[in-house]
């Protein structure tokens, strides 16, 4: 088990180490005033203790590539922030046919998507 574990721990180190991370495909912004199940909320910069200039990120959103050949093209989309209006860890893959002729599947599998929520609300 422990192996499994530091691989897993090593996998992921490598793909957030060659992810190409660009200012152009992300967007930042602070959670605005709103309702929440019929109570109104304060905006971020309106909260206690927040500074009213404040420019502090409460949301990201942003698109990250893998810098290798078994994922170039594979898209990642992450998005975190406060007050959502749920919350919500989903893992969405859109699987394509494999490129090389190595892979015993080669052609012979159709593009398919795989959808699994990680955390449910």
């Amino acid at each position: 088990m422990r192996y499994v574990a530091k691989n897993t721990r090593c996998s992921k180190r490598y793909v957030l180490w060659t992810a190409s991370k660009s200012v152009a495909n992300t967007v930042r912004g602070q959670y605005g005033a709103g309702v929440i199940d019929g109570v109104p909320v304060k905006a971020y910069r309106e909260e206690p203790g927040v500074d009213p200039q404040s420019m502090t990120e409460t949301y990201v959103a942003m698109q990250l590539n893998i810098d290798n050949w078994r994922w170039a093209g594979v898209p990642y989309f992450l998005r975190t922030g406060k007050r959502l209006t749920r919350r919500k860890t989903e893992i969405a893959i859109q699987f394509k046919q494999a490129r090389s002729r190595c892979s015993r599947y080669a052609g012979r599998c159709p593009d398919t998507q795989c959808s699994q929520l990680a955390h449910p609300a």
